[in-house]
């Protein structure tokens, strides 16, 4: 069996910046999946580019430099550039969307670990979770042998 990743609940409209950036609340977190969760993540954990809550940053953390990375892009890390597609208004309501999502995770505390022992029931099957790998950076798919090796 797989390890299954429970991850924090998605982008809530009641969470976003609001009149605070002169963009609706739930246009910020439209904006932020139709631009941004296919590499960062819905929930902004990260996924083919770094999370956005952990305030880890490569080019610099503060507002300006957020808002440049969004406007400017940066090739080295493959971050396209988005200042042909959204205005200054549009790249501020995002930054100010991810910080009050970070600062949401900080007083959140990390998630705790799924129970490896329990049995899960959804609607149509019950499963255990079982660590098969650990410790994976960015593991992009997985395949399974006819004789239940798996790859990933």
């Amino acid at each position: 069996m797989i390890l299954l990743a429970l991850l924090p609940g998605a982008l809530a409209p009641a969470q976003t910046p609001g009149a605070a950036a002169g963009v609706g609340q739930g246009a910020v977190v439209k904006l932020y999946a139709q631009a941004c969760a296919g590499c960062h993540g819905p929930d902004m954990v990260g996924g083919r580019a770094p999370s956005l809550l952990d305030d880890a940053w490569t080019y610099g953390g503060d507002d300006a430099s957020v808002a440049l990375s969004i406007r400017e892009g940066r090739a080295a890390g493959a971050m396209p550039a988005f200042k042909a597609v959204l205005t200054d208004q549009q790249i501020r309501s995002l930054v100010i969307l991810i910080r009050e999502q970070a600062d949401a995770a900080r007083r959140q505390g990390p998630a705790p670990s799924p129970r490896l022992d329990a049995v899960f029931q959804s609607e149509r099957h019950a499963f255990k979770l079982e660590m098969v790998a650990d410790g994976l950076d960015t593991p992009w798919g997985l395949a399974f042998h006819p004789d239940g090796r798996m790859i990933v």
